[in-house]
C-alpha cells in the first residue's frame, strides 16, 4: 500500500510538472490595481510603474509569470522605469517640482536622490534609461534649467550619474527673445522628451520643438522633432502647423529608433554620428495613441490604445485586440520570455496585465465547441494547444479561428481551411500553413482530451506503525502532452 501511495503522489506531481512546462498563456494577469504609467524589460523580468489615488507604485513580473507585491514609490503621478542587465530596477519620478531617482535591488529600495531645478524653477516629465555598465541617464524638463533670456521657458535637460553624483546639462534651451518693437524670436520645448542608450553608452534624446518668430506685419511658426545624442544633433523637417508629437525612443545593440507623429504616427531608425537623421521611416497602420516602442535586430514593435482598445504593430503588421479594453492611453511594449508583450490596465477589472503581441502570419484565436478552457497560443513557436472534454470525438472536429490581417489563406496540406466549416481529424497533430500570398508559416495544433481523474482512498498504512485514513484524487496524464505516461490506475 505504501508503494501504491508513493506512486500516486509521484504521478500527480509529474502531471503538474509536464503541464506547467508546456502551458503558455497569451495574457499574464496580476492582482495589481491602477493606471499604467510605464513598463520596461531587462534580465528576463518586467518592471511596472502605475498610479492609484495620486500615488506611484512599482511591481515586477518575474520570469516564472509571478508578480512581486506592489510597493509604494511616493506621492507622484508621473515617472519612468528602466531595468538593467542585472535585473536592478531604476525609477525616476516627479515630486514637489524635483526629479527623484531610486533603484530596487536585493529586495530594498535605495534612498531617493533628488535633481532640482538649476535656477529655482520646476522639473517634470522624466524619462530614464540605463547603460550596460549600470549608469543612469535621465532626460526631463526644467522651467529654469538655463536662464538669461528675456523670458525663460521649459528647457530639456540631461542628467547622468557616471561621476557618482548626478550632473546635468541643458540639451535644448527654451527661451523668448525680444529685439524691439514687434520683433521677437522664441523656441519652445513644452512636450517633454524621451531617451534611450545603446550598447556603447551613446544616449539619444528626442523632443518636440516649436519655433516662433514675429516682426512688424508678419510672423512665422515652425514645428519639428529635435534630436540630440552624445555625439551629434539633428531633427525632422519643419512644418508651419503642429503636426508633430514625440512618443518614445528605443535602443538595441548599436541601433536606436524613434516613434513619433508627423501628420501620422511614424517610426524610424536614428542614424548618423555628428549629423543625426531618420532612415527606414515607416507609417504606423494603427490610428492610435502610440506610447511605446521596442526594437531588436529584426523588429520594431509599437503598442498603444485606439478608441479604448489595445493596439500593436509588429513591423508592418498592425493589430487591434478587440477583446481587450484599456483604461487610459498608456500601453508599454516589452521583451518578455523571448517575445514582445504589451502591458496595460484592463478596463474590465482595473488590473495591470500583459499580452503577447501578435506577429505576422499568425493564428490569432482558435477554438472548438468542446474545449474546457481557452486555447494556449504561442506566437513565437507557432503552436496551439487545446484541451477537449472527455468523450469528445477528436476524429471529426470543426475549429473556429481568426488570423492576423496579413494572412490570405490557411491550409492543412492542400485543403483550404474555412473557419467554422472545415472538419478535421485531430487524433494526431495538425499543421496549419498560413500564407500572405508570398510567405508561409506553419502552425502546429495539438488537441487532447482533459485528464482522467480517479478517486483514491487510504484505509490503513500498517507499515508506518499506525492507522491512517483519508481520500484524494489522482489525475491521469496531461491532456495536451502525450509524451507524459503514467499508470493506468491506482490499486
Amino acid at each position: 500500500m505504501k508503494n501504491h501511495l508513493q506512486l500516486a503522489v509521484i504521478a500527480i506531481l509529474l502531471v503538474a510538472n509536464c503541464f506547467l512546462q508546456q502551458a503558455f498563456s497569451q495574457i499574464v494577469s496580476s492582482s495589481l490595481s491602477g493606471n499604467l504609467v510605464q513598463a520596461a524589460d531587462g534580465a528576463g523580468i518586467v518592471g511596472v510603474l502605475y498610479t492609484r489615488s495620486s500615488n506611484l507604485y512599482f511591481s515586477q513580473l518575474n520570469a516564472d509569470k509571478t508578480w512581486l507585491a506592489e510597493m509604494l514609490i511616493g506621492a507622484a503621478t508621473e515617472g519612468s522605469i528602466a531595468i538593467d542587465k542585472n535585473g536592478v530596477a531604476h525609477v525616476a519620478y516627479t515630486i514637489t517640482g524635483q526629479i527623484a531617482y531610486s533603484n530596487y535591488q536585493n529586495g530594498t529600495w535605495s534612498d531617493p536622490v533628488f535633481i532640482g531645478s538649476n535656477h529655482g524653477g520646476a522639473c517634470s516629465k522624466p524619462d530614464i534609461a540605463v547603460d550596460a555598465l549600470g549608469f543612469v541617464h535621465i532626460t526631463y524638463s526644467d522651467s529654469k534649467g538655463k536662464i538669461g533670456a528675456d523670458t525663460d521657458t521649459n528647457d530639456i535637460m540631461y542628467a547622468t550619474n557616471k561621476t557618482d553624483n548626478f550632473v546635468n546639462t541643458c540639451i535644448f534651451d527654451g527661451y523668448l527673445k525680444y529685439y524691439g518693437g514687434a520683433d521677437r524670436y522664441a523656441e519652445y520645448f513644452n512636450k517633454g522628451s524621451k531617451i534611450a542608450v545603446d550598447e556603447n553608452g551613446t544616449y539619444y534624446i528626442a523632443a518636440h520643438k516649436y519655433q516662433y518668430q514675429t516682426w512688424m506685419g508678419g510672423n512665422d511658426k515652425q514645428y519639428s522633432i529635435a534630436f540630440k545624442s552624445t555625439t551629434g544633433t539633428g531633427g525632422t523637417e519643419a512644418m508651419s502647423s503642429d503636426a508633430f508629437d514625440i512618443y518614445d525612443v528605443a535602443a538595441f545593440g548599436s541601433k536606436a529608433a524613434l516613434s513619433y507623429k508627423h501628420s501620422v504616427t511614424k517610426f524610424a531608425e536614428i542614424t548618423g554620428t555628428t549629423s543625426l537623421t531618420l532612415s527606414n521611416i515607416q507609417n504606423a497602420s494603427a490610428t492610435s495613441s502610440i506610447c511605446s516602442l521596442n526594437i531588436d535586430d529584426n523588429s520594431m514593435v509599437l503598442s498603444g490604445v485606439s478608441s479604448g482598445k489595445l493596439v500593436s504593430q509588429f513591423n508592418q503588421l498592425a493589430h487591434t485586440y478587440n477583446n481587450i479594453s484599456v483604461t487610459g492611453t498608456a500601453a508599454s511594449v516589452v521583451k518578455y520570455n523571448q517575445s514582445f508583450y504589451s502591458v496595460f490596465t484592463n478596463s474590465s477589472d482595473g488590473k495591470i496585465k500583459a499580452t503577447e503581441v501578435v506577429r505576422p502570419l499568425s493564428l490569432v484565436s482558435f477554438s472548438i465547441t468542446a474545449q474546457t478552457s481557452p486555447a494556449l497560443i504561442d506566437y513565437r513557436n507557432r503552436t496551439i494547444m487545446v484541451e477537449a472534454s472527455q468523450g469528445t470525438n477528436l476524429s471529426a472536429l470543426i475549429s473556429t479561428f481568426t488570423t492576423s490581417a496579413d494572412v490570405t489563406s490557411v491550409k492543412i496540406g492542400e485543403v483550404e481551411q474555412v473557419s467554422g466549416t472545415t472538419e478535421n481529424d485531430f487524433t494526431s497533430l495538425k499543421t496549419y500553413t498560413v500564407s500572405d500570398g508570398t510567405t508561409t508559416a506553419e502552425w502546429t495544433v495539438n488537441i487532447g482530451l482533459e485528464p482522467t481523474k480517479y478517486d483514491i482512498s487510504i484505509a490503513s498504512l500498517p507499515s508506518l506503525g499506525g492507522t491512517t485514513t483519508g481520500a484524494g484524487t489522482y489525475t491521469e496524464g496531461a491532456a495536451v502532452n502525450p509524451s507524459c505516461s503514467f499508470p493506468s490506475k491506482i490499486h
